[in-house]
């Protein structure tokens, strides 16, 4: 995982996608038919790891091009949300029953399972992302993804995912007040051949919480245009992608 400070959160940071790798031969971008299905801030309830959606709408979208889905912020310098103090939700004596907020990215692809699964095809997810804040701390505890395929009806297959934070272990760290930009990476496989599978909900949420700030504090996180993509790339291209170096880690879901 790299971690930098920057001068200015929302410029120059690393590109961050996702991207379906296909093994099968003839494999191409128009393969998964994606969709991008929202955002939203949800505030984290230290009882029993439940989300409550807040009454803020973050500023992200999603387009869909020739390669596949681009995911990036819309509001100033590609900012997907902007806090002040006192409109943070924090596990404080305040708020007792919260630990901060979640953004929550969500949508769709849909395929054709027989051209498109193979047991060596991965889904690699790489962020670049950036967040900004002026006083207090703000610890960046969660990333994760996931994948889960579901047949016709509705019904789920299996599920995928990878992430650091919260159950899996440690996240990304607990920052001084400044700018920093944050390059890391996962793979995930579904490891077989699910041939009644004709689509994947596909999830990212990120982890804040921010402690120690006034009332008039600002803290804002940052997607910036290059975004996150979801694209299918040939089997081949997952090991030449595997070498950016940047971290990678799988976890199959149960």
């Amino acid at each position: 995982m790299k971690t930098y400070r920057i001068d200015r959160p929302a410029m120059g940071l690393a590109a961050a996608f996702v991207a379906i790798s296909a093994g099968a031969a003839g494999a191409s971008a128009d393969l998964i038919e994606w969709s991008y299905g929202g955002a939203v801030i949800e505030a984290v309830s230290n009882e029993g790891n439940s989300w409550v959606t807040m009454d803020y709408q973050p500023e992200v979208t999603g387009t869909v091009t020739d390669a596949g889905l681009k995911i990036f912020g819309t509001g100033n310098e590609f900012s997907v949300f902007s806090f002040v103090g006192e409109n943070f939700i924090t596990g404080t004596s305040t708020d007792p029953e919260y630990r901060g907020v979640q953004l929550r990215l969500f949508g769709t692809g849909t395929f054709d399972a027989a051209n498109w699964q193979h047991p060596g095809n991965a889904i690699r997810t790489v962020f670049g992302m950036g967040l900004a804040f002026d006083a207090g701390a703000v610890d960046f505890y969660r990333v994760e993804t996931s994948f889960t395929l579901k047949d016709a009806q509705g019904n789920g297959i299996i599920g995928v995912g990878s992430g650091v934070g919260t159950d899996q272990g440690p996240g990304l760290g607990k920052f001084e007040p400044g700018g920093y930009g944050f390059g890391l990476a996962f793979e995930d496989r579904f490891g077989g051949d699910y041939s009644s599978a004709v689509t994947i909900e596909w999830e990212v949420r990120l982890g804040f919480d921010w402690t120690g700030q006034q009332s008039t504090d600002s803290f804002s996180f940052f997607i910036p245009d290059q975004s996150i993509d979801l694209t299918v790339i040939p089997a081949p291209a997952t090991l030449g992608l595997a070498a950016v170096g940047l971290i990678a880690a799988g976890r199959r879901r149960r």
